[in-house]
């Protein structure tokens, strides 16, 4: 039968490798838990984001651009005509009076 310090030796590094094992666990589970928050948190922003979008393009379904420089409102009576200066992405296709 090995020594009594023997024994207390082997007990000793064998719980060292528990702690180490329980750590190392710990630290991965802590890793994993971030990695899903941060996948949430993008797929929250992602969602805003495509809400969003289609918040503006619903917004832009009411605005459309037409050729002779009129706006019309979906939302106003019908037949009812603003003007507006028409703004180009294009600075060449601006005529004389287009403001960039």
């Amino acid at each position: 039968m090995p020594a009594r310090s023997t024994l207390l030796e082997q007990l000793g590094r064998a719980e060292a490798e528990i702690f180490a094992l329980v750590q190392q666990q710990t630290d991965r589970a802590r890793e994993a838990a971030t990695a899903r928050l941060s996948v949430k948190e993008m797929s929250d922003r992602l969602l805003a984001m495509q809400a969003e979008l289609e918040k503006q393009k619903a917004n832009a379904e009411d605005v459309m651009y037409v050729p002779k420089r009129h706006i019309y409102f979906s939302s106003l009576p019908q037949f009812m005509v603003v003007q507006a200066p028409v703004l180009h992405s294009r600075p060449d296709m601006a005529g004389p009076g287009d403001r960039p």
